[in-house]
């Protein structure tokens, strides 16, 4: 019950923003044909565009995810008796937390007033790139054998919004101090995880198809997605007119995802071969078949948890724009 009045809120909450938005640009249009008009202002257009930074929080992904091993359950080992048993081994590639990323966007902005403008637009975000390399056993083969791990993890989102501007300082053509508000919608939000392992060749003697190389790899990739998550997004501005059509600014904010979300669509690949015998591959991230959620594997008793991630974080960027 709780989760469908849940959804219901949210739609709510959508239909509302649509609402508003819809009546704000209505409003602005008709203050803006009283201003000309009146010869009070002469409403124009800018092309915007932006690079910066963004640093989401996504907590358990810093600091959850980036510690969860890699697990090979119940693989097979050959015992010098002749016997085969299973057994399990837990390896531990820990990334160091890289928050933050660039952000790449532009945008149209009306403005219709001295003191008022709205905009709309579209940006993109890629976060830096955690790596990390360790050495660790691993069954493969029916052999505990030593492997070279790297392992990889990015992420990346688009995002499309839509807000107004309120200018607390403006002289036209000179400088403008401003405030921002947005709804912004994150309609891809990308989790790319690999990982690859290195094996000497001359562990494996017996091993067909390996006798004339000096290593092999194994490679797993997970790859994971989110879609429609809702942020509000509020900051502070400045620009500067270079000239009568170019002005440089700088713009700074934080924005609140409107609700947590996990990742979902998620999507395993790899290259290990039945013969390899290495077993049930628990990954970092995983889907629950149930609820077709995100979850990530804990350490300490090997067992998943849900996912919950916000977009929450401090923004700043360098803007230019083209007035028209």
């Amino acid at each position: 019950m709780s989760a469908i009045l849940k959804k219901l809120f949210l739609h709510l909450i959508k239909t509302g923003v649509i609402f508003l938005a819809l009546s704000l640009f209505s409003v602005a249009h008709t203050h803006a044909e009283e201003l000309v008009r009146a010869g009070a202002w002469e409403s124009f257009w800018t092309a915007n565009v932006y690079m910066g930074e963004h640093k989401p929080a996504l907590t358990q992904i810093y600091q959850d995810v980036f510690i969860a091993p890699l697990t090979f359950s119940d693989g097979e080992i050959l015992l010098e008796t002749g016997e085969t048993i299973e057994a399990t081994r837990e390896f531990r590639n820990d990334l160091i937390p890289q928050p933050g990323g660039a952000e790449f966007g532009g945008e149209f902005e009306w403005n219709f007033s001295k003191r008022f403008s709205v905009f709309a637009g579209l940006s993109s975000w890629e976060s830096k790139e955690a790596q990390a390399t360790a050495r660790g056993n691993v069954l493969v083969e029916k052999r505990d054998a030593e492997a070279l791990s790297t392992r990889t993890v990015k992420m990346s989102y688009n995002q499309a919004f839509l807000g107004t501007r309120f200018s607390l300082l403006h002289k036209p053509k000179r400088y403008r101090l401003y405030t921002r508000l947005s709804l912004n919608s994150i309609f891809d939000f990308d989790y790319f995880e690999k990982f690859v392992f290195t094996f000497d060749a001359d562990d494996f003697p017996k091993a067909a198809g390996i006798k004339d190389v000096d290593s092999f790899k194994r490679v797993m990739i997970t790859q994971a997605r989110a879609t429609a998550i809702l942020a509000f997004q509020g900051g502070l501005g400045f620009d500067y007119y270079l000239t009568d059509q170019w002005s440089l600014g700088f713009e700074g904010g934080y924005i609140l995802g409107s609700s947590n979300f996990s990742l979902s669509k998620i999507d395993v690949k790899h290259n290990v071969l039945d013969k390899d015998g290495m077993g049930e591959i628990l990954y970092p991230v995983a889907e629950n078949p149930e609820d077709r959620k995100g979850y990530y594997l804990t350490s300490e008793s090997l067992k998943y948890y849900l996912l919950n991630l916000n977009p929450k974080g401090w923004k700043a960027a360098i803007t230019l724009r083209f007035s028209y």
